[in-house]
């Protein structure tokens, strides 16, 4: 009498070698192998497998001239390839406009070149270009005119022969929170 077949229960969604295990496979290959007019019922029912992960592993082993050959093969899904187009077309717009938004990429992405993609691949393309988003904040224009750092010379000459018992400091800087403006802007990362 024959053994039964192995329970199989996926723990994540997709079919990956190292889900099942090597001798899961193997059963499926042997199986298959004795079968070879059995279709994605046969082989879900046999196993205890879901509809998907039957027509997956078809598919997978299928695709293999041998078992050795499928078990070496190296795993895909899980190591994406960078693309070098779309990571050129992102450089180029920060290039220009150092202050967009992921969302404003994404827009002249799908303006200019018709690229659809979501935040994340932006977001995973800058950190393997090395560039991080920094917070800024604008400079008044007229903080570091020649006027005013003459202005600041002068005071620090008028207010350096007083002690330092005798001069009071005031913070003010809870004064005009809200009149400077600060934004993002894209910079690349220094490594040490």
């Amino acid at each position: 009498m024959a053994a039964p077949p192995p329970q199989i229960r996926p723990r994540k969604k997709g079919v990956g070698r190292k889900q099942f295990g090597r001798e899961t496979w193997e059963a499926m290959w042997d199986w298959l192998g004795s079968h070879p007019d059995a279709g994605q019922g046969e082989l879900r029912d046999r196993f205890s497998l879901p509809q998907r992960t039957a027509y997956n592993v078809l598919t997978r082993l299928a695709e293999a001239a041998d078992f050795e050959h499928f078990w070496r093969q190296p795993r895909s899904g899980r190591k994406r390839k960078p693309n070098l187009v779309l990571q050129g077309h992102i450089a180029q717009i920060y290039r220009a406009v150092c202050n967009l938004t992921f969302r404003g990429v994404r827009r002249m992405l799908r303006v200019r070149w018709g690229e659809r993609v979501s935040k994340d691949t932006v977001s995973r393309i800058l950190r393997r270009m090395r560039w991080s988003r920094k917070r800024v904040s604008k400079v008044p224009v007229g903080r570091n005119t020649a006027a005013n750092l003459e202005a600041r010379k002068a005071y620090a000459l008028e207010v350096a022969p007083f002690g330092d018992e005798d001069i009071l400091f005031l913070d003010e800087c809870g004064v005009n929170l809200h009149t400077t403006t600060s934004n993002y802007v894209m910079s690349v990362l220094l490594l040490a």
